[in-house]
């Protein structure tokens, strides 16, 4: 095994290998943008991609269909009118929220409560009727401040608000909103998008001075039908277990206001890269490696989600499965969830990558995957990403 690894380091390191996942990352978002789900964009990158694999002289390359949904992001606006003196007015930078409804032609105009949970929405809940709601919420870590972005405005609506803002899900700030999903529970569908942390912040202490906050929100946002989009699957069959399986994936589509280098090209590439570097060393894996590129991610995991429901009943003959999204360029070393036995051998791999200074392997027993997650969460499979892990 180690004869093995120092073969594959060394190709990336000072061979073949060495910088193709950037410089194909670089073209690949540079000729191709945005490539959110359900445009053609997307598609037309897919197709590139296959073309990319088949020039790396793969020939097991395959699509799976799914079917994906289709938001349309519109124009959109919020300013600021009051507190501001005269007739002064302030646009605040926003990004409607995925699969958020419009506002209709008119816009919305109203007051904005500010409110920095859901328990202190509820506390508020008599002063939100017709209001536009805030959330406001200290930033802790993605995971836990996700819930108000996906579930805030339900949980307004339920009280009678007209619409919700969130501050975005972002650790920091330059006067910068992020968008992502939402979605709504059994209540009346109302707008939803993200502002910038420091408006977040300017906004309640307005509203802490006592001052009438009041914006102005327009969003032509709409959900049309679903439209085809496909997963991308590339193996080399194993040599002495074929039907045993370890998946390598990573996620192609991004969202519509930013050419998604981070998350998830690059992870990407480097995800396949493994797969060609295997194969241009003419290495043999005992089990059947396979490269999934998903598609649809950011709207739901929705190619994850249609692959699970096509081959769940394999579940039993994948021995693991690696996933890489949006945390490679810094990585230390890997996190995995395993039984102890894996976790023996991935330690074994990772003293043979101290060299590369990606030596650690973290246990990480709530860790799990996006696309993989059912198979990991259901079927207690293995699961390892890269990432920064602790010392």
């Amino acid at each position: 095994m180690k004869k093995d690894l120092d073969k594959l380091v060394d190709y990336h390191v000072a061979g073949a290998g060495k910088g193709v996942a950037y410089r194909r990352t670089a073209d690949f978002v540079d000729r191709y943008g945005h490539r959110f789900t359900g445009t053609e964009n997307l598609e037309r990158s897919i197709d590139h991609l296959e073309s990319i694999v088949r020039q790396d002289g793969f020939n097991d390359v395959h699509f799976e269909s799914v079917s994906v949904p289709r938001w349309v992001r519109g124009e959109e606006r919020c300013v600021l009118l009051s507190p501001l003196v005269g007739n002064a007015t302030k646009k605040l930078p926003m990004l409607g929220l995925g699969f958020s409804v419009g506002t209709g032609m008119e816009g919305i105009t109203s007051d904005v409560v500010v409110v920095n949970s859901f328990e202190d929405l509820a506390m508020k809940s008599d002063k939100v009727r017709g209001k536009i709601v805030l959330f406001n919420f200290p930033w802790t870590k993605y995971g836990e401040c996700t819930p108000y972005r996906y579930l805030g405005a339900s949980f307004a609506a339920k009280y009678g608000a007209v619409a919700v803002l969130i501050r975005s899900l972002a650790s920091f700030s330059l006067s910068t909103p992020h968008t992502g999903s939402m979605g709504y529970i059994k209540v009346e569908k109302i707008p939803s998008a993200a502002i910038t942390a420091e408006d977040a912040a300017m906004l309640q202490r307005m509203q802490e001075r006592g001052d009438k906050v009041v914006v102005q929100l327009h969003m032509s946002a709409q959900t049309l039908s679903n439209t085809p989009s496909r997963n991308t699957i590339v193996e080399i069959k194993g040599s002495k277990y074929p039907d045993e399986v370890v998946i390598v994936s990573g996620h192609i589509d991004s969202w519509d206001v930013g050419q998604g280098a981070i998350d998830d090209a690059g992870p990407s590439f480097v995800a396949y890269q493994v797969v060609k570097a295997v194969k241009d060393l003419g290495l043999k894996p005992k089990r059947t490696l396979r490269m999934i590129f998903w598609t649809a991610e950011e709207v739901g995991v929705v190619g994850g989600r249609q692959y699970y429901e096509d081959h769940k009943g394999e579940a039993d003959k994948i021995s693991m499965v690696i996933e890489l999204d949006y945390s490679i360029f810094t990585a230390t070393g890997a996190s995995l969830r395993s039984d102890a036995p894996t976790l023996l051998v991935m330690r074994a791999v990772g003293e043979s990558l101290a060299r590369i200074g990606g030596s650690h392997v973290f246990a990480d027993a709530g860790f799990t995957t996006s696309d993989m997650g059912r198979f990991v969460e259901s079927h207690q499979i293995p699961a390892l990403t890269v990432a920064q892990v602790p010392k």
